[in-house]
Parts: structure tokens; sequence; C-alpha cells
């Protein structure tokens, strides 16, 4: 996501901030504000965008070992080992949150190698 840097805009920041007039003085102070919204709002989403890759990558995980109960054509059951359940639901409500903290140590392992690695 590209948008001007601090860099770029500072020095007009400065400029209407030495006019003596009520009208510049509040833009610059309003271009300061939106600027560092902006920052911290698209920080905020490229977080988000990587946590719901990892949690995607988790849901693909747990489809594929998935075990399918079908009676005839039809779908009765759907199951998922609990590992993958635990791992899914963990991440999903770390226990910071004041979530789910029923984590099985392994999950707990492999959700932390997750976390460190930054990665799959």
């Amino acid at each position: 996501m590209e948008y001007p840097k601090w860099s770029e805009i500072s020095g007009l920041v400065g400029r209407l901030r030495k006019r003596k007039h009520a009208d510049c003085i509040t833009a610059a102070e309003n271009l300061e504000e939106f600027h560092s919204r902006l920052h911290n709002t698209t920080g905020e989403l490229e977080t988000s965008q990587e946590r719901i890759a990892k949690l995607g990558y988790m849901i693909e995980d747990a489809a594929a070992k998935a075990e399918l109960q079908r009676e005839g054509d039809t779908l009765r059951a759907c199951a998922i080992p609990s590992e993958a359940w635990f791992r899914l639901v963990g991440y999903y409500r770390p226990q910071q949150d004041g979530g789910f903290t029923g984590i099985m140590p392994s999950t707990q392992r492999a959700k932390d190698s997750i976390d460190s690695s930054g990665s799959r």
C-alpha cells in the first residue's frame, strides 16, 4: 500500500505551521493527524492480512486432515484431528484476549513455531 511518506509532506506541514493564520495552523494539525492515523491503520491492515493468511493455511491443513463420514450420498460428519482443531481455535482466540485457554501442549508448540517463524 502506497501513500505519501511523512518526509514528503513534513515540509508543507512545517510551512503551514509557521504562518500566523489560524486556518493554516489548523490545516497543518489536521494533515499531521490524518497522516498518523493513515500510517497506523495501514500497519493494522497489513497485520490483519498476515493473520488471515496464516488462518487460511491452518484451515486448509485441517481440511486436508479431515475425515468425512458418509451414509450413502449424505455427509453425516466431518472429523478434524483434535490437534488441528485446537490449533485453529488457539490462533483465532489467543489466551491473552480472554478467549479459549484449553490449548493442548503440542498445539501450543505448533502455534509458537508459526508465530516465531512468521510463516507457515
